[in-house]
């Protein structure tokens, strides 16, 4: 029996109850053991398969949750005789069977949600085939980290859910005492679930293809595992194991628990916020649903630090470290740019500017820039304008600071938001950094009332402080300026793993430095290693690692162009570049337009005016990606039920031959984000596919900007008629 409530989203709770589950294992209890034993090889199997991952040590504690008649005793006792060992079980029933077995164990009876445990209080824990029967599977995941002490292990097992099918033929096969009321989660589910629990995973195995039939067959499982287990076949196991260990994030500084919940209590149900909103609603509406952006936001919002990402955490998303203290704001859900958009409020601050394209935006002003200091210009990922303008104002006190992208100083090959306060500090932070990087994290770290900022943000980063700007979020008084990037699409770090690979590195502490702009522009990939050893790829090379792991969001972003920055700086692709690159400035407010002409006037800048047909001329493969793609993209998803971004946006008019071209960039993605795509593409040298994805990107650049430039085909776009008074 299946019962579940909405199974596409993940954070949400099933239908059935802790005493519906009881009831059927207390009913199945006297049969269990003897129907177990019916299938000694494929039940045992992971018992074995578990305690290889988990090793007791004598003197330690270990949790075994829920341990039916308490089959995993003997395991732990020949591995470690002297160890502390607590048996929780949902049935009575199984309770009486397992202490007649082993009497001098103990076994205690649980909800699952809560495990009547302290905080902190297990080295290791062994759940075994019990997700899948949590009435709340997040919650469950959530008190096995609350007793696991920190760095402690994890392993656990579940079927997924494609075991469903092969499950009802058994049962009409086969006698057999059924699942009871569960649910099967699918993989991709599971790991969801367990990071947003603060649960990192170690290791994912799929095990069990072959679990019944005659002998001979089923000793060919271990083969067909190890031949499947880097495709997408590997969900067809019909047991998977995931070993995780508690992540522990060092948060000072936050109230207690007590303090936070008087305060949420006291909290009145407001226009800005919604009291009955907690982060769970932000994981099951936007983290389940793939709408993350990877911006950082709902950290760097959370008043009570509920919600964390880790450095080393390479999904960059969120996950509840201190759940119990959410005071139910739904500030991190409300001001979440992954669900949401509304462009009129974003391009707001730059609603007088004279130009209101549909493709850049509100414009006031286009300029090919770089650095007149060779030392800037050569540090930057183009020409080193925006490097330029940061240095500049914080020299002259117009700024304490800016919030720039840096290596971590524990993690050097992550870049890691940071407030720069030297020089120094922003010209180390210089580049683009193609990696999903949470910048809004820092907004815990702005002091609103001494701050004087300059933030450089991605688009989706800077919607988010539209938003908290909208709301009057304190830290946006500390704002002076807001500098967006051009966006075409963030990458997960496993592009940079893969990049690693090729180049014989497997352990990311090997490495020392990773600039993905070095050199003369338009730059290369390079990594410095430990040992001094350093190697690097052309960037136009590296972009092929686009096609299998982009983040998924970024294909339904309709942002290229940071509209709703202050001043917009991208890579001026057609400028001449004899003496190193050049950079794309737009001025969109006031303030904006005032900064860059100041920067030219002073000569820190060089400046020549382009035109704004040139400017979208100049990315508009990308601007094509964003405006015409991503609402087919859109629409599709609605028309399957799925969940997709809603913008105050029309699409723009796709031809026949458009529409064609989008369905096989979709397949192109869907196909070579496969593992086993990954698999192959790591064994393909980079040159041999970047020399094609580059010619790829030049023919589609050149078709796009025929039809951008053709008012038919986009609605006078980039037309003097956008041209306002």
């Amino acid at each position: 029996m299946t019962a579940h409530g909405d199974p596409d989203l993940i954070g949400a709770k099933n239908a059935f109850t802790i005493e519906d589950v009881r009831a059927f294992w207390d009913s199945i209890a006297d049969e269990y053991l003897h129907e177990s034993e019916s299938l000694a090889d494929a039940h045992f199997q992971r018992f074995d398969r578990a305690f290889a991952h988990f090793q007791p040590r004598d003197g330690s504690k270990a949790l075994n949750v829920w341990s039916r008649n308490g089959e995993a005793v003997a395991y732990f006792r020949r591995l470690a005789p002297n160890v502390e060992l607590v048996n929780a079980e949902v049935s009575p029933r199984l309770i009486q069977q397992a202490q007649a077995r082993h009497p001098q164990e103990v076994f205690v009876q649980t909800d699952l949600v809560p495990l009547e445990f302290p905080d902190e209080e297990f080295d290791f824990v062994l759940s075994l085939e019990t997700l899948e029967h949590a009435p709340d599977p997040l919650g469950f995941l959530l008190e096995l980290r609350r007793v696991l002490k920190p760095g402690g292990r994890l392993v656990l097992s579940c079927p997924p859910a494609s075991a469903e099918l092969p499950l009802r033929i058994y049962e009409r096969l086969f006698p057999n005492h059924g699942e009871g009321p569960h649910r099967f989660l699918r993989s991709r589910e599971v790991k969801r679930l367990l990071h947003a629990a603060g649960l990192k995973v170690l290791c994912h195995e799929s095990t069990l293809f072959l679990p019944v039939g005659p002998r001979w067959l089923r000793r060919l499982d271990p083969i067909v595992e190890r031949v499947v287990a880097r495709t997408p076949l590997a969900e067809l196991g019909i047991r998977q194991f995931y070993v995780c260990q508690r992540r522990q994030i060092a948060r000072p500084g936050y109230p207690s628990r007590a303090t936070v919940h008087a305060a949420g209590k006291r909290r009145p149900a407001t226009a800005q916020g919604d009291s009955r909103r907690s982060w769970r609603d932000l994981i099951r509406d936007v983290v389940a649903t793939d709408l993350c952006t990877r911006c950082g936001t709902c950290v760097g919002v959370c008043p009570s630090g509920v919600l964390e990402i880790a450095p080393d955490d390479e999904d960059c998303l969120p996950a509840a470290v201190r759940p119990d203290a959410c005071a139910r704001c739904g500030l991190c859900r409300e001001v979440c740019p992954g669900r949401e958009v509304s462009f009129a409020a974003v391009r707001a601050a730059a609603a007088d500017a004279p130009i209101r394209s549909d493709l850049l935006g509100p414009v006031r002003r286009i300029r090919a820039v770089h650095a007149r200091d060779p030392e800037v210009r050569r540090a930057g990922a183009s020409g080193g304008a925006v490097t330029a303008i940061l240095r500049d104002l914080l020299a002259r006190g117009e700024i304490t600071g800016a919030v720039v992208l840096d290596a971590h100083p524990d993690f050097p090959w992550r870049p890691w938001p940071r407030i720069a306060r030297a020089e120094e500090e922003i010209l180390r932070a210089a580049q683009s950094k193609y990696c999903a990087t949470p910048t809004n994290v820092v907004l815990r770290q702005i002091e609103a009332d001494s701050d004087r900022l300059a933030v450089v943000a991605l688009p989706c980063q800077i919607h988010a402080w539209r938003t908290l700007e909208r709301r009057g979020h304190p830290a946006l008084r500390a704002v002076r300026l807001i500098v967006g990037l051009y966006c075409g699409n963030q990458l997960h770090f496993g592009a940079t793993r893969s990049f690693l690979r090729r180049h014989g590195v497997r352990d990311v502490s090997e490495v020392a430095a990773i600039h993905y702009r070095d050199g003369p522009w338009p730059g290369s990939v390079r990594c410095r290693l430990r040992d001094g050893r350093t190697f690097a790829v052309p960037k136009f090379h590296f972009n092929q690692l686009i096609s299998s792991y982009v983040v998924g969001r970024c294909l339904l972003c309709a942002d290229l162009a940071s509209e709703g920055a202050d001043l917009s700086a991208a890579d001026a692709w057609d400028a001449p570049a004899e003496d190193g690159g050049w950079s794309l400035l737009v001025s969109r407010t006031a303030r904006g337009e005032a900064v860059a002409s100041e920067m030219v006037a002073r000569g820190v800048l060089r400046a020549e005016e382009i035109e704004l047909d040139r400017a979208v001329a100049m990315h508009a493969h990308g601007l094509d990606l964003k405006k015409t793609g991503a609402p087919l993209r859109i629409r599709r998803l609605v028309r399957r039920g799925r969940a997709a971004p809603r913008y105050d946006l029309v699409g723009s008019p796709a031809s026949l031959r458009r529409r064609a071209m989008e369905w096989c960039v979709g397949w192109h993605f869907r196909i070579l984000r496969t593992r086993s795509a990954r698999w192959l593409l790591d064994r393909i040298p980079f040159a041999l596919l970047g020399s094609a994805y580059s010619a790829a990107r030049w023919v589609w650049r050149r078709s796009a900007a025929n039809r951008f430039g053709n008012r038919s085909a986009w609605g006078g776009a980039a037309s003097p008629s956008e041209h306002h008074p």
